[in-house]
């Protein structure tokens, strides 16, 4: 697959379904993570799917794609949320959208234990996922989503740098980003990792203790084969 997709697709549009019906509950045993059939923002939420093993439906939508099941305009208002947006995630009752929520709510039912071990550890996550995504998202958007991003490649590559040290220094002499256990926040920041390697190798390589991390997640059951997939 592709790697990464617009985040902003179709987004002005989303408060449409807000007052759509919900539909009825799904008649399916398997829960199902929607998104563009690329990686992009699902990437981390289909790495945690296959590192728990968990049987799910990947349905992909086609951008571009005006009518028919594989078309986001024409199911986005049946969703049954009223912020409707991709990736989605339905499991049972719950539907909801946004890679971030979505990872949590995956973790709260298949592995606690990935939201934090203990108080200081469930902090850490929190806190440090928020802090990379934040920091990542001012970077992506003229890198690598902007027309004219090639045309800025050294100033990415540059910026890029900033934020790979900026996960060294988080790391410390930890195995892991909340501590020396996986959490939740590794599969959010391994898949921006992706992309900073994506837009320049010289990225990471600039920071030896974050490709060490990488190799380390990497080795994770299951990542090959969401990689894959």
């Amino acid at each position: 697959m592709l790697y990464f997709a617009p985040i902003c697709a179709w987004q002005k549009d989303q408060m449409e379904a807000a007052s759509a019906p919900s539909p009825s509950p799904s008649t399916t045993s398997k829960p199902i993570l929607g998104y563009w059939g690329i990686q992009g923002r699902g990437d981390p939420c289909r790495m945690l799917l296959h590192n728990l093993g968990v049987d799910f439906e990947d349905k992909h939508y086609v951008m571009g794609e005006a009518s028919g099941e594989k078309s986001w305009p024409a199911n986005k208002g049946q969703l049954g949320t009223p912020f409707p947006n991709l990736p989605y995630w339905q499991d049972g009752d719950i539907i909801h959208s946004e890679t971030i929520p979505i990872v949590r709510s995956i973790c709260r039912k298949y592995k606690p234990e990935y939201m934090g071990r203990n108080q200081t550890e469930a902090a850490y996550a929190d806190s440090y996922t928020n802090t990379i995504n934040g920091s990542f998202i001012p970077w992506f958007m003229p890198h690598m989503f902007a027309a004219d991003y090639a045309s800025k490649h050294e100033e990415g590559v540059a910026a890029g740098k900033g934020l790979a040290e900026m996960i060294g220094n988080i790391l410390g002499e930890k195995n892991f980003i909340a501590g020396n256990d996986v959490t939740y926040s590794d599969f959010v920041t391994y898949w921006l990792l992706k992309v900073l390697n994506l837009k320049d190798k010289s990225i990471v390589a600039s920071v030896p203790k974050v490709v060490q991390y990488m190799e380390r997640f990497s080795s994770q059951q299951g990542i090959k084969a969401a990689e894959t997939a």
